[in-house]
């Protein structure tokens, strides 16, 4: 098993998904107030949504 490129690269939205566009509002907001943490955990939240909801794209 490989290990990930670090750092990761910023997960992107999937165009009309309701959750996906949640989550990066959430990061966006994060990001705004300077909350680091807050802004990977959005990152990790939108990569575990992609694999379990958009894994066949």
């Amino acid at each position: 098993m490989t290990s990930p490129a670090w750092p990761l690269a910023v997960p992107e939205p999937k165009p009309g998904c309701a959750t996906c566009a949640h989550l990066c509002q959430l990061r966006r907001q994060a990001q705004a107030t300077g909350d680091g943490s807050a802004t990977s955990d959005a990152n990790v939240r939108l990569r575990r949504h992609f694999a379990e909801d958009h894994s066949d794209t």
